[in-house]
Parts: structure tokens; C-alpha cells; sequence
């Protein structure tokens, strides 16, 4: 998959560095619960914290969502909570990326009645204008597009947390592979479609060349035929909504 890359290592680390020297002025004589939220943010909150000149306390919270209700909910069900009381303590969120909001909104009213003395949120990004509930977000490192990215914490399907940099992941390419696969059978004449069809195919020779011809001279099963079409729609819808809704980025 190709992966452009979008925020460098230097901009990050310089974003975090002024992020972290205003959450200081911000904060002065004060001690702070730095709550980081698994998995994407702990490489943000790690980096965050060493530019923040405070006494800091680490706690972290897991979340998971209900399914793919949550895309409209937001209810969320709490797969790790904090293991110390913020009861009258100065708490400040630490994310990876805010899309939607709804997941941050669940958690901002499940801490909120902690009653802590304050309760602030640090994100290193924010996709500007798909919030779907109001959200007021004091310290922002970036400001990006839709553009569902990976990198620096942020993942897809488990891998890319670990590049240095934030990159913008051609995640269609990929969603359309069981599509291309299905056309590539379709144009060497292994799938049937009718006499129209049929046509159309012998003035579109097969892309493949000779070693493709010879790897697809043998018809596939019908039924696996049936599952390729059946599969390839599902495959390139679930890709494209992970997507949207960030995979590992719902909050």
C-alpha cells in the first residue's frame, strides 16, 4: 500500500515541544494526571511529556466500541480504567487523533463526574470538520484533513504505529484488490457474463500477458467464483468505512 507522507518526524517533534511548553505556562505550579488513551496515544504522550516541565502523574485508559453502532452512539464500554482517583486533580487527555469525537465525548462525561479540578484535552491531531457532537479541544498539535493516516501511534490493522512520522495510507488501493482480482478474471474470459459481455471481452485481451494466461488457463470453481463477487463489494465497503471512521481512530 502506498503511504504519503504527511507530518515529518522534525514537525512533530517540534508541534509536541510547543504543546508542551504552553500545557506548562498553562499549568504552572500545579501537578498533572496525564490520561492517555490505548493504543495510539501512548507514543504521543510519552513524547509530550518529556516537553512538559511539571510534576506529571501517568494513568491510562482502553476503550472499546459496541460494533458498528458507535459510528452513531458513541457508547462505548471501558476496557481498562484509571488506577488512581482524579478527584480534585488537574487531568489532561492525551490523544493520538480526534475524528468523529463521540468516543472523547463519552469519555470527557464518564471523567467528568470524577469531579476533577479540571479536565483538559492534548491531541496531536484533529480532523477539521467531521466532529459529530460539539467538543472543545484546548491544545491541538495539527489540524489535517479526512485523509485516513497511520503513523506515530496511529495504526491500520494493527501495524504502522511504530513510523516516526504521521503518512496518508492509500487505503482504496487496497479495498479494491478482490475487485481488481474479479475484472482480471472477467477480461481473460474465466467468468461468464453472456454473449454481450463476451463481445466486449474479445476486443479487451487479457492484461496479463502469456505468464498470466498460463496461471489463469485453469477456470476457477463456480462457487468460488460466487464468493469473489459476493466478497469483493463487502471487502472494498468495510475497507472504506474503516477509512472513514479511522480503523483504530473513532474517537
Amino acid at each position: 500500500m502506498a503511504i504519503r507522507n504527511l507530518i515529518s518526524a522534525e514537525e512533530i517533534s517540534s508541534g509536541l515541544s510547543e504543546m508542551g511548553k504552553q500545557i506548562s505556562a498553562d499549568y504552572t505550579g500545579q501537578e498533572l494526571i496525564m490520561v492517555g488513551v490505548l493504543k495510539g496515544a501512548f507514543i504521543v504522550m510519552a513524547d509530550l511529556a518529556r516537553h512538559i516541565d511539571l510534576p506529571v502523574h501517568f494513568d491510562f485508559m482502553a476503550v472499546s466500541s459496541y460494533g458498528a453502532a458507535t459510528q452513531t452512539s458513541g457508547v462505548v464500554r471501558i476496557l481498562k480504567d484509571l488506577d488512581s482517583e482524579i478527584a480534585d486533580k488537574h487531568v489532561l487527555i492525551v490523544e493520538d487523533i480526534i475524528d468523529s469525537g463521540l468516543t472523547l465525548s463519552y469519555l470527557l462525561k464518564s471523567l467528568a463526574v470524577r469531579r476533577p479540578a479540571s479536565l483538559e484535552v492534548a491531541t496531536l491531531l484533529l480532523k477539521e470538520g467531521i466532529q459529530r457532537v460539539p467538543l472543545n479541544i484546548r491544545y491541538v498539535a495539527f489540524r489535517i484533513g479526512p485523509e485516513f493516516v497511520i503513523g506515530y501511534g496511529l495504526d491500520y490493522a494493527g501495524l504502522y504505529r511504530n513510523l516516526p512520522y504521521v503518512g496518508v495510507l492509500d487505503i482504496r488501493s487496497e479495498a479494491d484488490k478482490p475487485v481488481e482480482l474479479l475484472n482480471q478474471l472477467l477480461d481473460c474470459g474465466q467468468v461468464e457474463q453472456g454473449p454481450a459481455a463476451a463481445r466486449e471481452r474479445a476486443d479487451r485481451p487479457c492484461q496479463n500477458g502469456p505468464a498470466g494466461d498460463r496461471a489463469l488457463r485453469r477456470p476457477p470453481p463456480r462457487r468460488q467464483i460466487r464468493n469473489l463477487r459476493r466478497s469483493a463489494g463487502g471487502h472494498r465497503r468495510r475497507l472504506l468505512s474503516q477509512a472513514h471512521a479511522g480503523g483504530d481512530q473513532p474517537t
